[in-house]
């Protein structure tokens, strides 16, 4: 769905469309959307990584998970965490990497968090390299 609203706003930037445009409020909408779906991946991060920065046992008791204060993550949740987590988020977090329109300083949280991955899975694949498969195109309306 990222990758739909992404190609929107490329269209839109295409046709030269901005917010005071008849489509306008498609490009507000896109936009809006955009910054939700980043804001849900990122969300996701602690609870796929928790405090892990570095590789070693799958599942370090001091590595910690987000709880609601009563139950705390099972031992199954943090091995599985642990082992596949960093998997799971590495494409959305590409994807939301290359998103337009992110709030101010959300786009190099989520460059760290890619780092962070490659360091835990020792992924020797440079930063640059990892999120440059998508060109990003400028924001329409200037955000």
């Amino acid at each position: 769905m990222l990758m739909i609203q992404y190609l929107i706003l490329q269209t839109l930037a295409f046709l030269r469309q901005d917010p005071s445009s008849p489509l306008g409020y498609k490009i507000v909408a896109a936009i809006l959307k955009v910054q939700e779906m980043c804001d849900d991946i990122c969300g996701s991060v602690p609870f796929n990584l928790g405090t892990k920065t570095y590789g070693g046992p799958s599942d370090k008791a001091e590595t910690r998970y987000p709880d609601d204060g009563v139950n705390k993550p099972s031992s199954d949740y943090r091995k599985s965490a642990a082992g596949l987590g960093g998997w799971f988020l590495m494409e959305p977090l590409k994807t939301a990497a290359k998103a337009i329109c992110l709030r101010e300083g959300q786009q190099d949280w989520i460059l760290r968090q890619i780092e962070r991955i490659q360091r835990i899975y020792t992924i020797r694949k440079p930063i640059e390299a990892a999120v440059a498969d998508m060109p990003s195109p400028s924001c329409p309306g200037g955000r």
